[in-house]
């Protein structure tokens, strides 16, 4: 069977209820749980939390405003790319230090 011929599996209706999820599981959390190391080992669980935000409000940004921030200048090669998006997170994640995880979850909901 080749990959046209397959049927697309629905998944949209799921994101409302990991998104429900995610919250429950943030709110449990306890102050040294939202520091603890990720597979991402530069960041801990809060900044992957702040990591998810930033999606969150630049797809909101984008999607309702047609505004869409930051352009990217000298992108020659996929590295140049990769690495444009990495500075691009990490001074989200760097910024968000500031916020308490409480301010996260809200901004999150």
């Amino acid at each position: 069977m080749s990959a046209s011929d397959q049927t697309p599996i629905e998944v949209a209706h799921l994101f409302a209820k990991i998104d429900t999820l995610l919250i429950d599981l943030l709110q449990s959390l306890n102050e040294a749980e939202w520091q603890m190391p990720t597979v991402a080992k530069q960041w801990c669980v809060k900044d992957i939390a702040a990591h998810l935000l930033d999606g969150n409000l630049r797809t909101l940004s984008i999607q309702r405003d047609q505004y869409f921030g930051e352009t990217p200048i000298g992108i020659e090669s996929y590295q140049d790319l990769v690495t444009w998006l990495n500075q691009l997170n990490a001074t989200w994640v760097a910024a968000s230090k500031r916020l308490s995880p409480q301010v996260l979850v809200m901004l999150l909901k």
